[in-house]
């Protein structure tokens, strides 16, 4: 099998090689001048919700920054932001499902409140009151960035793992937007670079589509056609292939290193996981495959190579 996985490999290998100058282009962020932010919270946003986060905010403002928030203000001054977790890190909650909670902070980094838009918590409602959720969220202004600890998920009896997550969530989003609204952590662009903090959620299938993440498929038909070229005809894989329109292999590749990619792919505990063990400024890349091959062989089962292929 050895001449007809080169004939049909090499495709895979150039893909990935213009996947990564592909994926890299394609998430660059735009210089200062034509950057525009997309704002994905305030049509989502209702009065209510604006006072829980920031009680006593007078006028918010459209989206600004990386990552994006809404500024807040009160007697004409700007006195802090209003935030999203799932226009930020995408956090997930104990279902798998990301959360909508939006909180607040000055420009201390004291956190005012917290609203919880949207979940999809399957213990809350029933057996576990929706109010208890509801009065822990509320409780998120008696800390700091720096005093989050005082946040007690355990206040939440029986579903103290959703409560753990979703403020897990809040401090996540809280640091990265302060970290960029306030510490300017993230320069203004004025060359194309990375963009290693935005986020926005998307689909696998919206990522496929975008070519966030690109796919090659080889059929069944197409592998026994490459044997019969190169080998003659008549030959055939060594394993038997089902169906001529079946995948013999499906495989995708994306750089996850941007958050747009890497949380919608991973969530975010793992992608916060795999972004640990990336050099500074290094890039990830995914790799992965469905179909009757495999690609990865076993060299990832192999402690001499680190478990990996």
């Amino acid at each position: 099998m050895t001449q007809i996985l080169t004939s049909w490999h090499r495709p895979v290998r150039q893909i990935s090689l213009w996947a990564i100058a592909a994926l890299v282009s394609l998430w660059l962020a735009a210089p200062a001048s034509a950057q525009e932010v997309e704002d994905l919270l305030t049509p989502r946003m209702t009065p209510q919700a604006i006072q829980a986060a920031f009680p006593g905010a007078e006028t918010v403002g459209p989206a600004e920054g990386r990552p994006a928030a809404l500024p807040v203000y009160i007697g004409g001054e700007k006195v802090g932001y209003i935030f999203s977790t799932m226009d930020t890190v995408n956090a997930g909650g104990y279902s798998g499902i990301p959360f909508d909670l939006i909180a607040g902070f000055t420009l201390d980094g004291d956190i005012t409140g917290a609203f919880l838009l949207d979940h999809h918590e399957p213990i809350i409602g029933k057996p576990v009151p929706e109010t208890l959720l509801s009065d822990f969220v509320a409780g998120f202004g008696i800390a700091t960035l720096a005093t989050t600890s005082a946040i007690k998920p355990d206040m939440v009896k029986g579903a103290t793992i959703s409560a753990r997550l979703i403020r897990n969530g809040m401090v996540d989003a809280a640091r990265l937007v302060y970290g960029g609204q306030v510490m300017g952590l993230n320069a203004p662009v004025t060359e194309p670079e990375l963009d290693r903090t935005g986020f926005r959620p998307y689909t696998f299938a919206e990522m496929i589509e975008n070519k966030s993440v690109l796919s090659y498929l080889v059929t069944n038909e197409q592998i026994v056609d490459m044997f019969e070229d190169q080998v003659g005809g008549g030959a055939l894989p060594d394993a038997k292939t089902v169906g001529r329109d079946e995948a013999f292999t499906n495989m995708y590749i994306g750089l996850v290193t941007a958050p747009s990619i890497g949380v919608n792919v991973f969530g975010d505990r793992r992608y916060e996981g795999y972004m640990e063990n990336q050099p500074d400024d290094g890039l990830a890349i995914w790799v992965a495959g469905s179909g009757e091959f495999s690609w990865m062989g076993n060299a990832f089962q192999r402690s001499a190579s680190n478990f990996t292929f």
